[in-house]
């Protein structure tokens, strides 16, 4: 129908619609050369000489993130987004909301967490003054969930992951709409080691491409497989995620634009890791780098948010596209400052002050020195070192320092006195 409707001598305005609607269209069937072409054609509406001197609001949602992925696309929905806010700031208003949205889209691409964790935050506080209607968006909560996750910042994500969890239940989302999104929240459930519930969004999104659903949708198809590989891996059946990974279909996404929702590279890269292939996980992870450094566009490894971490690590000290590597670590805040630290064996994250906790646990330090360096109650301690231990899964002091030691936790700055 977009295509019959640019065969007509219609409006700059009705070209810019149907251009850009063809275009998420063809991207939704894997159509990738009509997803840039379609979009590169609609920006040049804007152009002088191309027909276009103003941006009509009504067509801000069809300005979709995924187009970031096309060369040059974050730069043209950045200066949409500029033209858009310039209309509407300052509003209550539907379309502000649609333009912080999209902003805070457009940080998390970028991996500017704060300004996405500022902007998501606004763009939620508009949503709940004009009324909090599930139909008006749920992607703000979304951004703002991820742009968390990558932080480590787990216990932000509850309150928005409960509410947005239940919203997307009372949405009529298209089919391939709802199973991406459902990837998304299950893939931050798969960090936090929550797993039971990250296994039962897999058996939703199983569920929304059975077979007499919309299974053509290549999209929807990935995510569902890539969220399988996830809960193989949590298991420890290293081989068989690596034949999930396998599949032809997967594999070309290792050269395609699987950006908005993950890389296989990137996913062969941490398996290898866990399974102690360094080799061959510097060698997928040398290709994502290279891939994304070129795109210009950190996001996949914001997905992978604290996970990715100690790989970005061993890249940078064996100058495996060291630069890009740094900057990448830099925008996931890994410095020599406590960082949320995946634990392999188990699948939970320990939380900044845990990882403090337990340095200090490592150099010597008593539960009641611990609480006056950190200016915290022995209590407080108690508590922490009780979810460390669980997440090591250990039961004394003594597996707690040795597991830690091998997390590489151990940090020479604690010098016991």
């Amino acid at each position: 129908l977009y295509s019959q409707a640019l065969e007509f001598p219609i409006s700059p305005q009705s070209q810019l619609q149907a251009l850009l609607g063809r275009a998420l269209a063809s991207g939704t069937w894997g159509d990738w050369v009509r997803f840039e072409g379609d979009f590169n054609t609609a920006m040049a509406l804007f152009q002088p000489g191309g027909g276009l001197e103003s941006l009509q609001l009504e067509t801000l949602p069809l300005f979709h993130p995924s187009f970031a992925i096309v060369p040059g696309g974050i730069e043209h929905l950045e200066r949409i987004a500029d033209l858009a806010r310039a209309q509407v700031d300052g509003e209550i208003s539907l379309s502000r909301l649609m333009v912080e949205e999209l902003r805070t889209a457009l940080y998390l691409i970028r991996g500017q967490l704060t300004d996405a964790i500022r902007t998501g935050e606004c763009a939620l506080s508009l949503r709940k003054r004009l009324g909090g209607h599930p139909y008006m968006s749920l992607n703000a909560g979304l951004f703002l969930m991820l742009a968390y996750a990558a932080r480590g910042d787990f216990a932000s994500i509850d309150p928005l992951f409960n509410g947005l969890f239940r919203e997307a239940d009372q949405t009529d989302q298209p089919t391939p709409d709802l199973t991406i999104y459902l990837f998304y929240v299950g893939r931050v459930r798969w960090l936090q080691g929550r797993l039971k519930e990250a296994r039962e969004i897999y058996d939703q999104m199983r569920e929304l491409i059975k077979p007499g659903s919309q299974r053509d949708f290549l999209e929807a198809r990935i995510c569902c497989t890539w969220m399988s590989c996830l809960l193989e891996i949590s298991k420890g059946h290293y081989r068989k995620a690596e034949s999930i990974l396998r599949q032809p279909e997967v594999l070309e996404q290792k050269d395609r634009n699987s950006i908005m929702e993950g890389n296989t590279r990137l996913m062969l890269a941490r398996l290898y890791w866990r399974q102690n292939r360094q080799h061959e996980a510097l060698s997928e992870l040398n290709g994502a780098l290279a891939y994304h450094e070129q795109l210009g566009i950190p996001f996949a490894f914001i997905l992978e948010g604290q996970s990715i971490v100690p790989l970005l690590r061993k890249a940078s000290e064996q100058s495996i596209h060291k630069g890009y590597a740094d900057f990448v670590l830099g925008l996931l805040g890994a410095n020599d400052e406590p960082h949320p630290v995946e634990v392999p064996y188990t699948g939970a994250t320990l939380t900044p002050r845990e990882v403090e906790v337990l340095r200090l646990v490592i150099a010597g330090y008593s539960n009641r020195v611990i609480a006056e360096r950190l200016v915290i109650s022995e209590w407080t301690v108690k508590s922490h070192l009780t979810r460390a231990y669980r997440k090591l899964d250990v039961t004394s002091r003594t597996q707690a320092i040795s597991r830690a030691r091998e997390l590489g936790l151990a940090d020479p700055s604690h010098v016991l006195n």
